[in-house]
């Protein structure tokens, strides 16, 4: 997405993209890092050590997760993490749009995998966050610009919401949604 194409055919620069089978490493390595950033969040109250405070832990098979998009990211996380957890997926491709807001409001976790095209900039917006239950997560690790930035500094500063991103809005990030790392707003960068 970032790189200047026209601007480097128009200087003679000759861009190449990875192979197929580099970009099948990446997905299947961007998939396992957005596992870990859902097991990170379903299991990020578990208590303290110093007071000595021990939280009940999720039983993980009554947990519920949400992919949104099921490419070659989403299908892998997917598939992933049926082992462990109720996944359920959504796709506009495969479902119709009133789908959405039954599967994300039973959703104890949802995970973005969809493109960054003009119809999906604030995709997810206030409107859809207020559809989660409270205490649900968000994974992002499709492209910032996906969800609405100011309706999820609204959810996380009334802790309704945590979120785990690896993309933001800018890169490197420092915005707003930074006072809330790493408890409620877990970043890692892209």
């Amino acid at each position: 997405d970032n790189v200047p194409e026209k601007e480097a055919k128009e200087k003679n620069i000759v861009v190449r993209y990875p192979s197929k089978e580099t970009i099948d490493i990446i997905f299947e390595e961007t998939a396992c890092f957005t596992c870990g950033l859902i097991f990170r969040m379903l299991y990020s109250n578990v208590g303290t050590l110093d007071p000595w405070v021990k939280e009940p832990r999720r039983q993980l098979s009554q947990q519920n997760l949400l992919v949104i998009g099921v490419g070659k990211i989403g299908s892998q996380v997917a598939q992933l993490m049926k082992q462990f957890l109720n996944v359920n997926t959504f796709d506009i491709l495969h479902n119709e749009e009133s789908e959405l807001k039954p599967l994300m409001q039973q959703a104890d976790c949802i995970s973005i995998h969809i493109p960054n095209i003009n119809d999906n900039i604030s995709f997810i917006d206030s409107q859809k966050l207020s559809w989660m239950k409270s205490g649900a997560a968000l994974i992002n690790a499709s492209r910032g610009p996906i969800v609405n930035e100011d309706a999820l500094y609204v959810e996380l500063q009334n802790n309704r919401l945590i979120a785990a991103f690896d993309v933001f809005w800018q890169e490197p990030y420092c915005g707003k949604l930074k006072e809330f790392f790493p408890d409620h707003f877990f970043m890692t960068p892209h």
